[in-house]
């Protein structure tokens, strides 16, 4: 049974960091722990590494670079990140606290009225919170598709310029994961964002 793509990410780690990737990133070894682990069905990741060693915006250029498709899980000191790729594009990205969430966006915007955004809220408790507020959104008419994909496109690009200030935490990436059914894809060039993300770290500065 193979667990892992453990020589073609080497040849990916050689080929990006030339032959200096071991003190800074690793891929799993096959050792007694891992094999013991594998055994229980743990999911493991392809990569981890500490992000004072290695910047993200260092690891994030790897799956550009590589074409990667899979789960970037990040864990800071005060906050989680989860990001998933699909050869190499971004395609969803998120905070585990301390994010915009996505009807603050669009009451600030005046896209919608709060008595709106009370409503719809009303509606997915009621649901048992199974639909994402955004399609009841639409569902409504309060707002368009198109508006909820820029609003989704603003918090995941909120969420990847704000870990790229992280400087302490681990990352770990897992091969071929993805989001889940319910979560809208998206489509942003990682070297693109990293651009955007540069400027928008010195302009907070």
């Amino acid at each position: 049974m193979t667990l892992y793509r453990q020589l073609p990410m080497k040849t990916v780690l050689q080929s990006f960091f030339g032959g200096n990737h071991n003190t800074i990133i690793e891929p799993l070894e096959m050792s007694m722990d891992v094999k013991r682990e594998a055994m229980c069905n743990c999911v493991l990741p392809a990569l981890r590494g500490d992000i004072a060693a290695i910047g993200l915006e260092d690891v994030f250029q790897l799956f550009n670079f590589a074409g990667l498709t899979g789960e970037l899980e990040v864990q800071g000191v005060s906050n989680n990140g989860f990001f998933f790729f699909e050869k190499g594009a971004l395609i969803f990205g998120a905070l585990d606290n301390k994010q915009t969430k996505i009807g603050e966006l669009f009451l600030a915007s005046g896209r919608i009225t709060e008595e709106q955004l009370n409503e719809c809220l009303a509606i997915q408790k009621q649901n048992g919170n199974t639909q994402r507020l955004g399609q009841i959104l639409i569902a409504k008419g309060y707002i368009g598709r198109n508006n909820l994909t820029a609003s989704l496109s603003r918090q995941m690009r909120e969420a990847f310029f704000d870990v790229l200030t992280w400087s302490e935490g681990v990352f770990s990436f897992y091969l071929d994961h993805a989001p889940g059914k319910d979560e809208q894809r998206l489509h942003e060039r990682v070297d693109a964002l990293l651009l955007q993300g540069a400027m928008h770290i010195d302009h907070s500065q």
